[in-house]
């Protein structure tokens, strides 16, 4: 590994940190561009670290970057981040759940567990989180069948 791309990886959690707040609409967009510049396969272990991290603002910042990588390149190149993602969606910041609700949208994450955590958000989350949860769930489910078993849930909440 170049001198250079080391120090960029060493240097990636702090640039992280200074840029997470305030961010604005092109501050994701721009980090990816500029990890995948340096090497987006490098930069991983680096991102997973700081998603496992006590600071919401950088753990929603990677999350905003994962959904720029899926976007741009697939959602190949964002799965390895797939599991941390969900665990986040249990995280105690709302801001943070909501983060990765947008994440697992973006992964295209349709796995059982995936499901039944965002049925979760649906039941049990703030109703703010629940609209987003209940979306992401109609995104993921194009044949339609999941609203009949979550919609009750969302009616008795809005109750």
């Amino acid at each position: 590994m170049r001198a250079e791309l080391q120090e960029f990886i060493r240097q990636l959690p702090l640039l992280l940190r200074m840029l997470a707040d305030p961010t604005t609409t092109h501050t994701a967009p721009e980090l990816y561009c500029r990890l995948d510049a340096w090497g987006w396969d490098e930069c991983l272990p680096a991102l997973l670290h700081e998603l496992q991290s006590n600071d919401s603002d950088v753990k929603q910042l990677v999350l905003s970057i994962i959904c720029c990588a899926a976007r741009m390149r697939g959602i190949e190149l964002a799965h390895p981040f797939e599991a941390v993602v969900v665990k986040l969606l249990e995280d105690n910041d709302r801001l943070v759940r909501m983060s990765a609700i947008l994440a697992i949208e973006s992964l295209l994450a349709s796995e059982p567990h995936v499901i039944a955590a965002l049925r979760h958000i649906v039941g049990h989350d703030e109703p703010i989180l629940a609209n987003q949860a209940l979306i992401t769930l109609l995104e993921l489910d194009p044949a339609r069948s999941i609203i009949h078993e979550v919609a009750p849930l969302f009616r008795d909440r809005s109750v």
